[in-house]
């Protein structure tokens, strides 16, 4: 049995939501602490109260927003409406990240609070819904691969847009006259036009499939439950918070570094930065391949290791031509991270909707999404414990010995650390061989069945 073939528009008109989608959040979590700490000249304490209650908040957020997505019943279908509707809110709320006009710290604090939650509730609200057309487009591993290798290409283009082309945009309005704070929000309606012209286009090309919006969704708790029982997501999931911490902490970490202690400008980093991404575009193809040669889950944990080592490097790193040398290294395992575990949580759903008998990816992508914010709150806290113990002064633009030393051990040793154990939880993942194409007979199966029985042709 096969399900219909998507076509070539379908494809990368999806794909193409995800650079609005990576944009918002990257910039956020690579910046927004840089942004605070040295530009706003917010403490790293109060940096770090902030995400740890937006961490809390996060707690219900995703769940409940993933059941929501699961139970919506429209004519536009599941989740296409939150990203027709959510997109200018999710735009606003992101430009506004990066204005704090107060003076005194408690005002700086709660409206940082704020516009944060702002943020990740309109975040959640679109990124959520967009993540869970993903699995439900096609159960075929092939055209999987081709729309991951798809997602993976404006991944990294969004990347170097929120982490490279961002930098170049504030450093040229510096260039201009204009204040630090100043350049910094005017980069943020640049990004904006692109976020929503992305996510815009994304959904009125895609659509979705009828037979998964008029089936009954469960109830809420017997839902986290099921989820929960899930040994394959929890194996999926729990990696992928690895990866996470590993990836926001060194990305964050990274301004830092190269402004304190190799002593570059905006424009100077950012294409220092940029050298990353000149091998991670030509590796995607190299980790689509060894995917297919070795298997998914072999390949992810190579990629894993090669970047958990290639951070070690960062340790070492004295000037700009190391720097770039170091980045072009992380370049290579990159690739493999953002391209790999897509597939493999995309299999997880397949395992589940065998068991219920319903596609959930909404609830999977609440607790998913959960959990990997969760990430992105332990990455600062962990980062504002370093500095606060290391020393370092915010708004300061020379920062002591042993601050220095913090911001190494921070874009070096922790996140490799973090990685090799990300690459113990993925020995115990049970979708493949054998298991996984018994999955995928089952669930055409299935869809076949609920064709009949919704009389769609």
């Amino acid at each position: 049995m096969s399900e219909i073939k998507l076509t070539k528009k379908t494809k990368l008109g999806y794909s193409f939501g995800y650079l609005g989608v990576v944009i918002s959040t990257w910039t956020f979590s690579t910046y927004i602490y840089f942004f605070y700490a040295s530009i706003v000249g917010l403490d790293p304490i109060w940096i770090g109260l902030a995400m740890g209650i937006l961490g809390i908040w996060d707690m219900f957020n995703d769940v409940l927003m993933g059941h929501i997505s699961d139970h919506t019943r429209t004519r536009w279908g599941r989740r296409r409406p939150y990203l027709i509707f959510g997109t200018v809110p999710l735009v606003v709320s992101f430009i506004f990240l990066w204005w704090n006009p107060f003076k005194e710290t408690l005002a700086i604090f709660l409206y940082f609070l704020f516009i944060i939650i702002a943020f990740e509730w309109m975040f959640t609200v679109v990124s959520l819904s967009y993540r869970a057309l993903y699995p439900e487009l096609s159960t075929d591993i092939g055209e999987r691969l081709e729309i991951a290798s798809y997602l993976e290409f404006f991944d990294i283009l969004a990347l170097i847009l929120g982490y490279v082309f961002s930098l170049i945009i504030v450093g040229i309005f510096r260039e201009m006259g204009y204040t630090a704070s100043m350049s910094w929000f005017l980069m943020a309606i640049v990004l904006g036009i692109v976020i929503a012209i992305s996510i815009f286009t994304s959904a009125f090309v895609t659509k979705e499939q009828e037979i998964f919006s008029k089936e009954q969704a469960l109830h809420l708790i017997p839902a986290l439950k099921e989820t929960l029982k899930n040994h394959a997501f929890r194996i999926v999931v729990f990696a992928w918070f690895c990866i996470n911490i590993a990836y926001y902490i060194a990305s964050a970490t990274a301004i830092f570094f190269t402004t304190y202690i190799l002593n570059m400008n905006e424009l100077e980093s950012a294409f220092s930065l940029l050298f990353i991404f000149i091998t991670a575009i030509p590796s995607l193809l190299l980790w689509y391949k060894a995917s297919q040669k070795i298997g998914t889950v072999k390949a992810t944990m190579f990629t894993m290791f090669l970047f958990g080592l290639s951070f070690i490097l960062l340790l070492f790193v004295f000037n700009q031509i190391m720097f770039v040398v170091a980045m072009i290294t992380l370049g290579v395992g990159l690739a493999g991270v953002i391209l790999l575990p897509q597939t493999l949580y995309a299999d997880v759903i397949d395992e589940d909707e065998i068991t219920t008998g319903v596609r959930r990816e909404g609830m999977y992508q609440g607790i998913q999404a959960f959990i990997v914010k969760g990430s992105v709150s332990l990455s600062y806290i962990i980062m504002s414990i370093v500095f606060v113990l290391s020393g370092f002064t915010a708004g300061n633009p020379v920062q002591p010995p042993s601050a220095l030393l913090g911001i190494r051990l921070l874009i070096g040793l922790i996140p490799s650390f973090v990685m090799f154990i990300g690459i113990l939880i993925y020995r115990h993942y049970p979708l493949k061989g054998e298991r996984l194409k018994e999955v995928k007979e089952k669930v055409l199966e299935l869809h076949e069945e609920k064709r009949k029985s919704f009389e769609l042709k």
